[in-house]
């Protein structure tokens, strides 16, 4: 696992079981939270089968470290402080476009959407 910077803060080798589970529980000390449009700090994971020292197969994903809570009375707790949730609903509406958006189009109508104050 590394963070943001692609420092290693987590590594191990863990052995399949007879039954094919993997067991590589791990604490991250202090980390980084995730604290949504003001740090959105991801880290990302990499995990490979191998056999005989080769690859076979691997997987790799970021995530994001946060603790979420709602109160029916004052609203949404992001990492313990009150995060008032922002949104809008996104209609596609380029022309001759249909489904076929680019990541650029995406990026356009986020940034619209950044500009309104949704988080």
């Amino acid at each position: 696992m590394t963070d943001k910077d692609g420092v290693v803060c987590y590594k191990t080798d863990a052995d399949i079981s007879s039954s094919g589970a993997v067991d590589a529980a791990f604490t991250l000390n202090a980390p980084h939270l995730w604290n949504g449009t003001k740090d959105p700090y991801l880290y990302s994971v990499k995990v490979e089968l191998k056999k005989d020292g080769k690859t076979t197969d691997e997987a790799k994903t970021r995530f994001g470290v946060r603790t979420m809570k709602m109160d029916l009375e004052k609203g949404f707790y992001l990492n313990g402080e009150l995060y008032p949730l922002r949104g809008t609903s996104i209609h596609q509406d380029i022309d001759l476009k249909a489904s076929a958006l680019t990541r650029e189009d995406y990026v356009g109508d986020y940034e619209i959407v950044k500009e309104l104050g949704c988080n």
